[in-house]
This record gives C-alpha cells, sequence and structure tokens, in this order.
C-alpha cells in the first residue's frame, strides 16, 4: 500500500493530480486537477480542457441523464486516450463533458469508474490517503 499527501483546498475539497492524454494519446498530456468525489459514478473532465487536447466534445459516444446536487442533466462522454491518476495509467477511459469557467479551481471531478480500481482510505487526520491498485482488474476500461 502507498501513501499519498492529500492537497485539501480551504473549502475542503480533496484535489488528486493527475494527467490527461491527448486524443492521439501522443506525448501530448496535459496535468490535471481533480476532485476526488467517492459519490460521483464517472469521472469528469471540463470541455475546454478536452478541446484544448483535440478531443471532439460535440459528438459524445453517448450522453448521460445523471443527477447533481442541482437535479437532473444531460452529459456527453467521451473516450480518453489515456488517463494517469495515482501513477497508474488507464487507456479508452470514458469520461463525462462537464462545463466549468475558467475561474473554477478544479479541471474535473475522479470518479468510482477510477476509484472502483484501487482499494484507498483517506486520513483526514494527517491529510494522507493509502492507496493500492487492485490486481484482478483491467488496466483497459470500457464504458
Amino acid at each position: 500500500m502507498t501513501t499519498i499527501s492529500l492537497r485539501r483546498l480551504a473549502d475542503g475539497l480533496i484535489i488528486v493530480e493527475s494527467q490527461i492524454y491527448d486524443a492521439n494519446c501522443d506525448s501530448i498530456f496535459r496535468k490535471l486537477n481533480l476532485a476526488l468525489d467517492t459519490a460521483a459514478s464517472l469521472t469528469t473532465i471540463r470541455s475546454d480542457v478536452l478541446c484544448s487536447l483535440n478531443y471532439d466534445i460535440f459528438n459524445p459516444i453517448n450522453t448521460l441523464n445523471i443527477i447533481t446536487g442541482n437535479g437532473y442533466m444531460d452529459m456527453g462522454c467521451i473516450k480518453l486516450s489515456m488517463l494517469t491518476v495515482f501513477g497508474c495509467s488507464f487507456k479508452n477511459v470514458r469520461v463525462g463533458i462537464i462545463e466549468l469557467t475558467k475561474e473554477e479551481y478544479i479541471d474535473g471531478v475522479l470518479g468510482q469508474n477510477i476509484l472502483s480500481m484501487f482499494d484507498y482510505t483517506v486520513r483526514n487526520s494527517n491529510n494522507t490517503m493509502e492507496i493500492e491498485r487492485i490486481k484482478n482488474q483491467e488496466t483497459t476500461i470500457t464504458p
């Protein structure tokens, strides 16, 4: 099990640093700040971040009707070429496309489609997370 230090914002959000690769899985990538959300079923990423890496957000692979704190909404989904989280890389990850203003301080939300690939414990007392990759899970995530 690996212990990582957590970055916690003033409002209590836990930020997980990750990397997203461009649509062609070239060596072009961008670092992301994703909010850890154990209640979210799907990882979501800002539309402007996806566009900057040549993802076609206007032709989603499917649309989900999801429940948020503000009610129901339709959310388009795309597949990422690769996402790296906690030092593990995942190919063909389905993520939701979200709209956030550029003033927002996160790039998206890390949800259960990725978190379920790990055993983890958040230690609020010392701002750490103990995390271990579940060995019997596949590296490639498909919807």
